[in-house]
């Protein structure tokens, strides 16, 4: 094959597969039918598998150049915090907890967290 045909063949390929990506709006994992609502769908084959999240410690979510690194556009990426046990979610400012409270939990003014609404 020439160099025109190699370059013809890798251009009908080419925009084959972006014609493929760009009508696939749904990304399925154990799914051949993925919710066209959602960007990402995910089925445990047999009902006995989760998700797991990327999981940091504390002073890895606080650590400079990550922590530094993000703003406003990157609201939302969500992390497990491994030594407070809890999930945690960029609000384009900082990270905020995804749990109202975590256990145990002693329901007292002198025990509560800081800035915990008790009424």
């Amino acid at each position: 094959m020439n160099q025109f045909g190699k370059l013809f063949v890798s251009g009908i390929s080419l925009m084959t597969i972006c014609t493929m990506s760009a009508a696939q709006s749904s990304v399925g994992i154990g799914t051949n039918n993925p919710n066209p609502k959602s960007v990402l769908h995910l089925e445990a084959p047999a009902g006995n598998q989760g998700l797991l999240l990327p999981r940091l410690t504390t002073a890895q979510m606080q650590a400079n150049p990550f922590f530094n690194s993000l703003g406003i556009a990157d609201k939302g990426l969500t992390v497990y915090d491994t030594d407070r046990n809890q999930m945690f979610s960029w609000d384009g400012t900082g990270w905020k907890s995804s749990a109202k409270f975590s256990l145990p939990y002693v329901d007292s003014l002198e025990n509560a967290p800081a800035g915990t609404n008790l009424m």
